[in-house]
């Protein structure tokens, strides 16, 4: 009785994470996507792009588990989005100008 509990437990948790890990694989494929679409739209190098790649990466992982954890409030879970956002474009501004991070902006709200 115990083997069978333990089995259960073990291919529940392993569903979980395999589902997450799935998500992980879609939200990385997709902020590619996204990213190399602005990088040859503004002729960014290698560094700007694996830069902007890994700015938009870790922002849609934090609001993705803002999502989760505010997702019955709607209303700290857009105070948190716009926390978030906040935080992206001060990523930005370390490796990016002024007219590139609007230019970023209007391209990912496009998306």
């Amino acid at each position: 009785m115990k083997a069978i509990i333990y089995i259960a437990f073990i291919v529940l948790t392993s569903v979980g994470v395999y589902g997450q890990e799935i998500n992980q694989q879609n939200l990385a494929e997709s902020t590619k996507e996204t990213a190399t679409k602005i990088s040859q739209e503004l002729n960014f190098d290698d560094n700007e792009s694996l830069y902007l790649y890994r700015a938009i990466y870790s922002t849609e992982q934090t609001k993705l588990k803002a999502k989760q954890q505010f997702g019955d409030n709607t209303e700290q879970l857009q105070e948190m989005n716009q926390k978030i956002n906040d935080q992206f474009i001060k990523m930005l501004t370390a490796k990016f100008d002024a007219s590139e991070i609007a230019s970023i902006k209007q391209m990912m709200d496009k998306e």
